[in-house]
């Protein structure tokens, strides 16, 4: 997974220019300037979910500043769960789509 990591989010952050063993079909960033955010996301969170610390490793290495960005984020979602947990009922309903 580590490899597939790195190669993929390096594929989209370098306009497509540079690339490893795993890539996106040609065009797939160009087409859709949300795909970079996209991938990343789901790379780095698919690498913590799995406690991959070989891709974390790399994607500290590679990426630190979109790591650090995405760790703000983790901690970010983490608050708000705990927060709806300590007021359940009140602050779902309004959240939700029924």
């Amino acid at each position: 997974m580590a490899q597939s990591v790195v190669s993929d989010t390096l594929q989209g952050a370098t306009d497509e220019q540079a690339y490893g063993r795993y890539r996106h079909e040609p065009g797939y960033y160009k087409n859709d300037i949300n795909n970079l955010g996209k991938e990343a996301f789901a790379n780095f969170g698919a690498s913590a979910a799995t406690n991959n610390d070989l891709s974390i490793e790399q994607i500290k290495k590679y990426f630190p500043t979109g790591y650090n960005i995405w760790e703000q984020m983790r901690v970010i979602g983490q608050n708000v769960l705990v927060f709806l947990d300590v007021f359940p009922g009140r602050y779902i309903k309004k959240c939700s789509l029924n």
